[in-house]
């Protein structure tokens, strides 16, 4: 009976915890509103880890002040950071951003 009682119990938190983050990203994604070209710019920052504004510039052969608008709008969504140095930026993952790009690619996380 008790041995009953803490597999109902257990299954039942868990159950909770996967439909509560479940809902979490079903929320996320919906805050979000991601555009294609932010998409693009979040997923190669995503895949190189951090990235230098000119490496970015030249692997998404994207304008500068377009690549800058697209930077500014994942800033301000919480998605990037953006570090200034003598001259240059580095941009990389925000942790909701690292959420995010799991949550919206999850084979990118995986290791081969």
């Amino acid at each position: 009976m008790i041995l009953r009682w803490l597999l109902k119990n257990t299954l039942s938190s868990t159950a909770h915890t996967v439909i509560t983050n479940l809902n979490k990203g079903v929320n996320m994604t919906k805050n979000l509103n991601l555009t294609t070209d932010e998409a693009l710019v979040l997923q190669q920052i995503s895949e190189s880890g951090e990235e230098d504004l000119t490496g970015l510039t030249e692997s998404l052969q994207m304008s500068r002040p377009k690549l800058m608008t697209q930077l500014s709008r994942l800033k301000n969504k919480g998605l990037i950071k953006i570090k200034t140095t003598a001259g240059d930026w580095w941009i990389s993952m925000s942790r909701r951003g690292k959420q995010t790009t799991h949550y919206l690619w999850p084979e990118m996380s995986l290791n081969y």
